[in-house]
């Protein structure tokens, strides 16, 4: 079972700015406009936050590919800038309210080659992608919500799963892009890449204080994977 491995004075100033930002999530507004697409979010679904938009504006750049997943859809972010990268997206999400925001965006945005499912994790996932996109809850500890179940995997038992069956649903020469930061364990995340006998290199990386989103104490930082 996993153990954290942070200082007990950064886990309490982790556990004390998850409490702030889950509180502005909890009231955030419905209506999004990111690079373009127009993006409704479910009271109960996660809105786009500093991190979706990274990794957002970094998917419009990639080349294309044929076939590609967005695990952990939410709000539907990453699937609808992949639909312009994709021929074919499948948008996954174990919240019921994120999948019909989903649904209610490709509507919106009148997007044809999106397919949104319930699923845990790769739970109701069968096919095979060239292109697999995640961006996992950072904290270990346990939700006390729906809601915040995108924030928190307690015990990181999804994003080992992750690690554990990705390799099952890549295309040969399929790549991962995965969004993580040092909020929380990226020692134990780069053990599952490993350990998983994937390789892996940071493309990139954004200091949350640039974003108002920071832990002072940790210097805050998102960090983009290419995972093969």
């Amino acid at each position: 079972m996993y153990k954290p491995n942070l200082d007990k004075t950064l886990d309490k100033s982790i556990r004390k700015k998850h409490k702030k930002v889950l509180s502005l999530i909890s009231h955030h507004k419905k209506n999004f406009k990111v690079l373009g697409f127009k993006i409704n979010v479910q009271k109960k679904a996660f809105p786009p936050c500093p991190d979706s938009i990274i990794l957002a504006n970094f998917l419009s750049k990639i080349k294309n590919v044929d076939s590609s997943l967005d695990m952990g859809t939410g709000s539907g972010i990453q699937a609808l800038v992949l639909s312009k990268k994709s021929k074919k997206v499948l948008a996954v999400d174990i919240n019921p309210y994120a999948i019909k925001s989903i649904e209610e965006n490709i509507r919106i945005n009148q997007i044809k080659n999106i397919e949104a499912k319930q699923s845990n994790v790769f739970s109701n996932v069968k096919e095979k992608f060239d292109l697999i996109v995640f961006n996992p809850p950072f904290r270990y500890f346990k939700p006390k919500s729906l809601l915040e179940k995108a924030m928190t995997d307690h015990n990181y038992t999804s994003l080992t799963s992750f690690f554990k069956n990705a390799r099952k649903h890549l295309n040969k020469n399929g790549k991962i892009y995965l969004i993580f930061s040092n909020s929380g364990d990226l020692a134990y995340l780069e053990g599952l890449i490993k350990n998983n006998r994937f390789s892996s290199k940071i493309i990139k990386r954004v200091y949350s204080q640039l974003l108002g989103w920071d832990i002072k104490e940790l210097k805050n930082y998102y960090i983009i994977y290419e995972i093969k």
